[in-house]
């Protein structure tokens, strides 16, 4: 064994000089730190004592042990939001939810697993979505991605130019465009594409659908 190994399983495996007395008091504390999603190796340091302790107090109460993914769901959700949904909203700030909504509702994503999307070619309603993001959830705007789809006849810089205007996003949060190549010239019909606004946060795309869920109930 290397020193850095034998270092790194002392660190882990040896029991803490410091002994700790594990009253009833204490495995309380340890189960209420443990099941806050704290790590084994964080709740030692909380109850200061080695991870080998606590795993060895864990087996002998038979309390069991978290799986990765639980774990991993457990982190997710006591993370800090990226986003701050706004309260006691006005008249006016209420109507734009409701716009905001039911344009998800009707042309956004709802399969996606971890992120909000949303596709129109029409400005106005771009528009709206993406005031709808800022003022009623209050996104963080580094994490907001556009993606144009387009067809070859389009200008690919026009179009980042013009839905950049639009969006007030700029071109280095555009993605890459995506160009259908079997459309043929229809850019009268469709002359500016189609713009994709997305927001990566599997928490504000949980929360919207349970918005449109609620205002469908109460309709």
């Amino acid at each position: 064994m290397t020193i850095r190994v034998i270092l790194v399983y002392k660190y882990l495996y040896m029991p803490n000089p410091a002994h700790i007395s594990w009253t009833p008091n204490k495995i309380k504390k340890l189960k209420k730190l443990y099941s806050s999603g704290l790590s084994m190796r964080e709740v030692g340091r909380k109850l200061n004592t080695s991870v080998w302790s606590i795993c060895s107090i864990m087996k002998r109460k038979g309390i069991k042990r978290r799986t990765s993914s639980e774990t991993n769901k457990i982190q997710f959700y006591s993370s800090p939001l990226s986003f701050t949904p706004k309260k006691n909203l006005t008249q006016r700030e209420q109507q734009l939810k409701i716009a905001g909504l039911m344009l998800y509702w009707a042309e956004g994503a709802k399969k996606l697993p971890d992120k909000v999307d949303f596709a129109n070619s029409d400005p106005l309603m771009i528009k709206v979505f993406i005031k709808f993001l800022r003022q009623i959830y209050q996104v963080n705007e580094s994490r907001i991605r556009c993606l144009v789809y387009c067809y070859p006849s389009h200008d690919i810089n026009y179009l980042h130019t013009y839905w950049s205007s639009i969006v007030k996003i700029p071109s280095s949060q555009f993605n890459r465009p995506y160009i259908r190549q079997d459309g043929g010239n229809i850019r009268d019909k469709m002359k500016h594409g189609l713009l994709h606004v997305a927001y990566s946060d599997k928490r504000l795309l949980q929360l919207i659908l349970k918005e449109i869920k609620q205002f469908s109930y109460n309709s």
